[in-house]
């Protein structure tokens, strides 16, 4: 991928934007075709391991609710009262042990009871015959069943029809026994997934299966929206029942499985295709700009027309594409609100009409009858598959289906104070809230009870979470089928973007091959345009442009021939006017020896004109050249000595008694490659900067340093003056700049035009002092 990115940069803009978009469909549609084939392969895994597990006849939810029931019916006192009344407490007994311990998730299953005192006699009245026999239930558990986690707890292994427990429970010197069966076609019902561990929850990817189990051909339980035939039937006659899905068989030694899935469109498969084109998309474009930041910064920071049309339209495409999105989730989360508030309304309306039929208002919250009322709660619930409140005037849980929602702490044992005030202030017949339970955001209705004086007395509560996963499902499907629509305009807008891009910025292409042909001195070629739009309207503008192009060639071609005497006699005005100076000083100095103390003049005098001698041969060179009036001297690169020629610049300043010039030179011999005589203007124009610098500095110094490597030779210059402030330090070498009255401005730019003609670099520190170090190339 890398190397075809790179191959494309290659290319024009245009050219790479199609090859870079076909090869990343070329990707997408190859991923998207291993994909689904690992996923189809992956999920025929999945659903031989759900066979399994349904293909199990145990249920691991029953066992883990009943365990702790045993403990809690052999200590109820209630219970036991109404034992020790039998025969006339049988329709108690059983109401209680629904009631209290046998509802919620065990309404799934048939649930009988059976009592036997010490001489084997039934004390309660089962439906089924066979429960009236104590050695019925022995056989059962001594030789057709296992035991599970739950020690009064057995499994009836050889029923193969349908799964069965038997419960035993010690009562006193009584045995009851508990007999459980599935209904048919039962599920969850008002038992909701908050109250099931993780690993009892349905795993989500199945959650959009449909699935059936038959036992000995006949249909024992079933799950999801496809409609099952009460017996089996092979699959092609089951596809012809309904072609929009498709079936597979998992047959086991007991059951055979049917696990139904809606057949995929041509949309579902796509999708795959859409999703991974934006991500290609994505990471291309990610690698691109990351790409062209390091070693193209001009294609990031000054984009050409071409590239903001096209990235307007794909931008303009996007943000469209994010507003119908999250329009279309608001719509759909509002419209599934509104469904769930519209049954839940009903739900409630039923539920009422139900209740105020049997029980008086006042009655609903009666401690007196909240058991019995308990009952009709759970029966309702599980009717209307959904959990059932009632909250009393003040909000508090008065009565509910689901008590342990409420004892673990999954719901609020006080109502809703949003829906509590706007009832109690009249504000509407129903108040309809988003409330959470754990990390699940749910819907919950409060309807207000009202007594005979018109006056609440308690609110009805509904909640809606059983099924929230149908809103996911909704959302997927609706953000699935716009990614689709939307990556196909996506394509569709590149290329428009590329020919529109292309058709406007044709006529700018020609202007610009145009300009980048024109050359000063010669004869342009205009362009020529015959509409008269406003590519016209640049045309004769450009047209305009090269006649006065022309006019102003011949104008500049003049200033710049007296610009060019001007520069020149400046610069050897300065070069000339550099030594002077010292020079005097130190004649001068020789005639204030002659006068006061001949004696010393002759050795002074000596050393002295040495280096008047070496700068009036330098100056003759600078006249020589300039009569030509060529350039100035031009570089004659040969190996010359540094330390001779800066003991030669340091001569003509050091006799100045104020300034104290330390020269570090160790090495007699530090050869560099350079031209003399520039080399020595270079010194004396630092030197003399080092020198005005510390005019007004007490104890003014200069130090001179050389330090070497293999290659090259550096020397510092250090001055202790007041430093050159920050604002001007990016101006030190520009040419006529300078900070001296009385300063030309092009001494330290000749220092940098010469140091960079011998191969080497001149730059400076400055804080406390300035330090000027100047870099010169060794022989080779």
């Amino acid at each position: 991928f890398a190397v075809t990115l790179f191959a494309l940069v290659k290319l024009s803009y245009s050219k790479m934007s199609l090859g870079l978009g076909l090869q990343i469909l070329i990707m997408s549609f190859i991923t998207a075709r291993l994909l689904n084939h690992y996923i189809e392969k992956n999920q025929q895994q999945n659903l031989k391991i759900l066979s399994n597990e349904l293909s199990e006849r145990r249920d691991d939810i029953l066992e883990s609710e009943f365990a702790g029931i045993p403990s809690k019916i052999m200590s109820d006192e209630s219970l036991s009262n109404l034992i020790g009344i039998l025969p006339n407490t049988k329709n108690e007994i059983e109401q209680l042990l629904k009631q209290k311990y046998f509802g919620e998730y065990f309404n799934r299953y048939h649930v009988d009871f059976s009592l036997f005192n010490k001489q084997c006699e039934p004390l309660l009245l089962p439906k089924q015959a066979v429960l009236l026999n104590e050695g019925f239930f022995e056989d059962q558990i001594k030789y057709n069943s296992d035991s599970t986690v739950v020690p009064e707890l057995f499994f009836v292994k050889n029923y193969k029809n349908n799964s069965q427990y038997i419960g035993k429970i010690k009562l006193r010197e009584m045995n009851l026994y508990v007999f459980l069966e599935p209904k048919q076609f039962e599920e969850q019902g008002s038992f909701p997934d908050l109250l099931l561990d993780q690993s009892q929850q349905k795993q989500e990817e199945f959650r959009n299966f449909s699935y059936a189990i038959y036992r000995l051909g006949q249909n024992t339980s079933k799950y999801g929206d496809f409609n099952y035939p009460f017996f089996i039937l092979d699959s092609f006659a089951l596809s012809k029942s309904n072609p929009n899905y498709t079936h597979y068989y998992f047959r086991n030694d007991e059951s055979v499985e049917i696990i139904s899935q809606k057949t995929k469109t041509w949309a579902d498969k796509f999708t795959y295709n859409s999703y991974l084109f934006l991500f290609f998309s994505i990471i291309s474009y990610c690698c691109f700009f990351i790409f062209m930041a390091v070693f193209n910064p001009q294609f990031i920071t000054k984009p050409s027309l071409t590239r903001r049309v096209q990235t307007i339209v794909v931008i303009l495409l996007l943000l469209l594409m994010m507003a119908v999105g999250v329009t279309s989730g608001n719509l759909v989360s509002r419209q599934f609100k509104a469904d769930n508030t519209k049954q839940l309304q009903e739900k409630t309306r039923i539920i009422i009409n139900e209740l105020t039929s049997e029980y008086k208002t006042q009655e609903l919250f009666d401690k007196s009858q909240k058991e019995i009322l308990s009952l009709k709660l759970n029966e309702y619930a599980h009717l209307f598959n959904t959990v059932i409140s009632l909250f009393d005037a003040h909000g508090q849980l008065f009565n509910t289906s689901q008590p342990r929602l409420y004892d673990l702490g999954l719901a609020a044992s006080l109502a809703n104070p949003n829906a509590f005030w706007d009832l109690k202030q009249n504000k509407s017949s129903a108040a309809s809230v988003n409330e959470m339970a754990g990390s699940l955001n749910y819907t919950s209705l409060y309807t207000p009870l009202y007594d005979s004086k018109k006056e609440i007395i308690g609110f009805l509560n509904l909640p809606h979470f059983a099924r929230q996963h149908d809103l996911v499902n909704e959302l997927s499907g609706i953000i699935s089928a716009l990614i689709n629509v939307y990556v196909i305009l996506f394509v569709i807008s590149i290329l428009a973007g590329l020919i529109l891009s292309g058709y406007i910025t044709q006529p700018l292409r020609i202007i610009k091959q145009q300009i980048a042909n024109i050359t000063l001195g010669k004869q342009n070629e205009k362009i020529t345009w015959e509409s008269n739009d406003e590519i016209g309207q640049l045309v004769f503008e450009y047209n305009q442009m090269l006649i006065k192009l022309e006019t102003s060639a011949n104008m500049l071609a003049k200033s710049e021939r007296e610009s060019a005497w001007r520069e020149m006699a400046k610069q050897v005005a300065h070069e000339i006017k550099n030594p002077l100076t010292p020079m005097k000083l130190n004649l001068q100095y020789l005639q204030h020896l002659m006068k006061n103390n001949p004696a010393d003049f002759q050795k002074k005098f000596e050393k002295t004109s040495i280096g008047i001698i070496e700068q009036i041969d330098s100056l003759a060179n600078i006249a020589n050249e300039f009569s030509t009036f060529a350039k100035l001297p031009s570089t004659q690169l040969e190996v010359i000595n540094l330390v001779e020629i800066i003991n030669s610049s340091v001569l003509i300043f050091e006799n100045h008694k104020a300034v104290s010039i330390k020269n570090h030179l160790a090495e007699s011999d530090l050869k560099v490659m350079g031209d003399k005589d520039q080399c020595l203007r270079v010194f004396n124009n630092i030197l003399k900067n080092a020198y005005q610098a510390i005019e007004d500095t007490i104890d003014p110094q200069i130090e001179i340093v050389a330090k070497q490597d293999e290659r090259s030779v550096t020397i510092s210059i250090r001055d202790n003056g007041c430093g050159i402030d920050d604002v001007l330090k990016d101006k030190i070498f520009s040419p006529n700049f300078t900070t001296k009255t009385n300063g030309s401005g092009l001494g330290l730019a000749m220092v940098k035009n010469i140091m960079l003609g011998f191969g080497g670099k001149v730059w400076f520190e400055s804080n406390y002092g300035t330090v000027f170090y100047l870099t010169f190339l060794k022989p080779n």
